[in-house]
């Protein structure tokens, strides 16, 4: 089982955009290879957060700041694999340029 959660308010070009969204994806649910790498490094049996403020800075240019947590679901020593380094705590910063 795998599903997401995501709200979203604002607007990057007026003040700013606010988006959080939340995954539950149980192991062998999904392949690993569509998996965020950012938060669940490509994995399985995870859950996690993702937190993100936008801000239109000059016309075609973005800057963003995202802020990832993450946790392992299961802990049975079947999903083993999966345990290993599932702990995620991540600030990243990105300027994106549209032309």
């Amino acid at each position: 089982i795998a599903w997401l959660i995501a709200f979203q308010a604002g607007d990057a070009k007026e003040v700013v955009r606010f988006r959080l969204h939340y995954t539950h994806l149980e192991a062998n649910a999904f392949p690993g290879q569509f998996v965020d790498s950012d938060i669940f490094d490509g994995l399985t049996n995870r859950e996690g957060w993702v937190a993100d403020l936008t801000k239109t800075v000059m016309k075609n240019t973005d800057a963003s700041l995202t802020l990832f947590l993450g946790d392992v679901i299961e802990t049975k020593p079947a999903y083993q694999n999966s345990r290993k380094g599932a702990d995620r705590f991540r600030l990243q910063a990105n300027m994106v340029w549209k032309f």
